[in-house]
């Protein structure tokens, strides 16, 4: 039962996503509000929680040709999303699309607002055309539409991105020892989620090596090793495959990365750290399914309690299980995995999410050598001890003291950055603006990257 459970879990939170979920969330709950509106759009009014705002502001759209920001991301999903497709609702959309779309944005029509809702995810479209007016409402998931409002009544039964099943799934069966029970255990065709999600997510990162997308981190990384393969070292081989996959999905690679709870960053976080490590240690492709369905559950089971979204970046969260299924990969067990829950949230717990963007690379190559050297650390013996500062006694109770210090404690920071975000003085010089993309010069990040780790060589 837990094993079927646990597959329905995977199969649930770990979804293909083409592009940012942040923009294509949005971009699906506008394509959701056209499918039911007939005639020509008259007039849209957007309302996001400051949370969606903050995260969509600099990330490029894929297919886009460079455009970021909610109101593109609501024009392109009323011009040309398919709300079928859910998280690749703007898959196979062309340049004439995206040229109507810009127009929509430009055209006065269209007006984005700040939501008064006290969800942290929460979308509402309200759309009139020449014969409808549609409201659609989402919250609490990035397909999960709550309403559907056409011409004054709600179409209850219409709900297309509802997760009704989700009260349903065995959520509070999740634990180290059922996860690490699933995963060892498990039929592998139980397993087909996360080896889907290695494969995709690996095409994704070979992408990032291959073009220069983003920050570039991942080749930075790459090319800092002698050979030029960062695979003989496994820090530096979880790290780039990591960077690399996250490179490409901020700059718009027009490939779907495999998500992990609502998003593609902490599918990527979840997986390629655990690819990365196997190319050093030579492990079989099952045992590196079997460790990365360890990390990919590890993660779902954190992110549960935390909530759609959060203050904390989510690569500390998919990082803990990137730890614990690169742990599981070199033979340790639920001793070591507690001990490395302690490692990574005594040490990187305070990364903020500051929205998606280019240096979300940077975030989760830093989360990775964390967890790395936290994994490294408890197989060798070593965990922090539950003196230190937000630290535990176990899995559960550090958990909920990370919670705890996300919600109560880093979510006041939450308007601040949002407020940072969107009154920057260089978004108001016409030289950084084009379009609603804000054109960002990563030579800065890749060079101190650079630094950061010819300082580790040298120590």
């Amino acid at each position: 039962m837990i094993n079927e459970g646990f597959y329905r879990i995977l199969k649930h939170e770990m979804v293909p996503a083409l592009g940012c979920t942040d923009p294509i969330g949005i971009a699906f709950c506008a394509a959701a509000a056209r499918k039911h509106a007939r005639g020509e759009i008259r007039k849209i009014d957007a309302f996001f929680s400051g949370n969606l705002i903050k995260n969509v502001a600099a990330v490029i759209i894929p297919g886009s040709g460079g455009l970021c920001g909610a109101r593109i991301a609501t024009a392109l999903g009323a011009v040309c999303g398919d709300a079928d497709k859910k998280l690749e609702v703007l898959k196979g959309i062309t340049a004439s699309q995206v040229k109507e779309a810009v127009e929509l944005e430009k055209s006065g029509a269209l007006t984005v607002h700040t939501a008064d809702s006290t969800s942290v995810l929460y979308m509402e479209i309200r759309m009139i055309t020449e014969q409808d007016e549609v409201t659609v409402i989402l919250q609490d998931g990035y397909t999960n539409i709550t309403h559907i409002i056409v011409n004054g009544s709600d179409l209850f039964e219409d709900r297309e991105g509802c997760c009704s099943d989700e009260s349903s799934l065995p959520y509070d069966e999740l634990e180290l020892d059922s996860i690490l029970d699933f995963a060892s255990n498990a039929p592998m065709e139980l397993l087909e989620p996360v080896e889907t999600g290695l494969g995709m997510n690996e095409k994704l990162a070979c992408a990032g090596f291959e073009r220069d997308f983003g920050a570039g981190a991942g080749k930075a990384i790459r090319d800092m090793m002698a050979d030029g393969s960062g695979e003989r070292n496994l820090a530096y081989s979880a790290m780039m495959w990591t960077a690399a996959g996250v490179d490409a999905r901020m700059a718009g690679c027009e490939l779907p990365a495999m998500s992990n709870t609502g998003s593609g960053n902490q599918g990527i976080v979840s997986t390629m750290p655990v690819l990365g490590a196997a190319k050093v240690t030579g492990a079989s492709w099952e045992t590196l399914v079997r460790a990365a369905a360890v990390s990919c559950l590890t993660t779902i089971y954190i992110k549960s309690s935390v909530g759609p979204l959060s203050t904390v970046c989510g690569c500390t969260i998919a990082g803990t299980g990137a730890a614990c299924g690169m742990i599981y990969l070199r033979g340790g067990g639920k001793p070591e995995m507690i001990s490395a829950f302690k490692n990574m949230f005594g040490n990187v717990a305070g990364i903020i999410c500051d929205g998606a963007k280019a240096s979300c690379a940077l975030k989760a190559a830093t989360c990775i050598n964390a967890a790395c050297m936290a994994a490294d650390l408890a197989l060798n013996g070593f965990g922090l001890e539950s003196t230190n500062g937000i630290v535990g006694r176990g899995e559960r109770d550090s958990i909920d003291y990370f919670v705890r210090t996300s919600k109560e404690g880093l979510g006041k920071m939450d308007p601040v950055i949002l407020d940072i975000i969107m009154n920057k003085e260089h978004k108001k010089k016409s030289s950084l603006v084009k379009g609603s993309f804000f054109h960002c010069d990563c030579t800065g990040t890749v060079r101190i990257l650079q630094a950061v780790l010819r300082l580790c060589d040298s120590e």
